[in-house]
């Protein structure tokens, strides 16, 4: 299970999908759920590459809303190896 900033086991609210789920797609990019309420993560489908990710490698979405990040935001990231090649 996903951590939270201060180190404990952070679950998915009752009724969302647990973290790193494919909730939708459009085109060749995978929109996914995090840990973090209401924030999305637009990435390429595994083994895919849209065009309209040609410039960036992930964007952040706001489930209904916009996502301010207000200046000093600290934000941690999990990176794991993927099985493509390089």
């Amino acid at each position: 299970m996903p951590q939270s900033a201060g180190g404990a086991t952070a679950a998915p609210a009752a009724g969302n999908p647990a973290p790193g789920t494919v909730v939708a797609k459009n085109g060749n990019i995978a929109i996914s759920t995090t840990s973090v309420p209401g924030v999305l993560l637009a990435n390429n489908a595994p083994g895919q590459q849209d065009p309209r990710m040609a410039q960036t490698s992930t964007i952040l979405l706001g489930d209904a809303q916009d996502i301010e990040l207000a200046q000093g935001t600290e934000m941690v990231l999990g990176v794991a190896a993927g099985g493509g090649t390089q």
